[in-house]
């Protein structure tokens, strides 16, 4: 799996665009591979292909739960208000056309898994909820995932994230296994094949975009050697 750096490299190595290449930042290069990796994965996923890529979940492992405050506005169907919430918000996620891509929520241990309901839903339950549904349920708003009846202290979470997560896992009180370094060199999480298409998109793009831009200003495109 190319890094960051890596997969920026590829788009500026591919060809050299005179007059124009200064202009092409490391920042926009990525955010246009990032673009077109969002669709692509969208696409995939509403495919149902990627659950069983394992290479590009990532575990945000013992994610801390807190009450949810007063002043959230998952409270105001309850007098008292006995939700719990991540104390911190999601780092971003890849989406499909069902939300983010989350994969599973469990407990520290991976022992006990939550099932995923919509908001919506979760509010009509509590309504027509049976006393014997015994299922614990977990819902994702504002960035945030509510727990409304388990009374854990902590989760993990299986995801899609669009960036590496390892610095924010937090076992113990102390987070594991990251090295502070340069973002370039993270791993692009990504699928490898995803990864080959969108760099190709952003090549053909950006290479469209400069020489429509001069037209009437000599702007060659030269194949590196190899």
């Amino acid at each position: 799996m190319n890094t960051i750096g890596e997969a920026i490299s590829a788009v500026r190595n591919d060809f050299r665009l005179i007059h124009a290449d200064a202009r092409i930042t490391n920042k926009a290069v990525y955010s246009k591979l990032t673009g077109y990796a969002a669709k692509l994965i969208k696409e995939e996923s509403d495919k149902h292909k990627l659950t069983k890529v394992d290479a590009v979940w990532q575990a945000l492992e013992c994610q801390e739960l807190i009450d949810v405050p007063t002043s959230d506005d998952c409270c105001r169907f309850k007098t008292r208000c006995t939700i719990k919430r991540l104390k911190n918000t999601l780092p971003d996620l890849f989406e499909d056309s069902d939300g983010v891509l989350i994969r599973t929520v469990t407990s520290i241990d991976y022992g006990i898994s939550l099932q995923p309901i919509k908001y919506s839903e979760w509010i009509r339950k509590i309504e027509n909820r049976s006393k014997y549904d015994k299922t614990m349920y977990y819902f994702y708003r504002n960035k945030y995932l509510y727990f409304p009846n388990a009374e854990w202290k902590a989760v993990t979470i299986s995801g899609l994230f669009k960036e590496n997560v390892e610095r924010y896992n937090n076992c113990d009180g102390t987070r594991t296994g990251y090295v502070c370094q340069s973002r370039l060199d993270d791993h692009w999480n990504v699928p490898e094949y995803i990864q080959s298409i969108a760099i190709g998109q952003v090549i053909q793009e950006i290479a469209s975009t400069y020489s429509k831009s001069n037209p009437e200003q000599e702007v060659q495109i030269n194949k590196s050697p190899l």
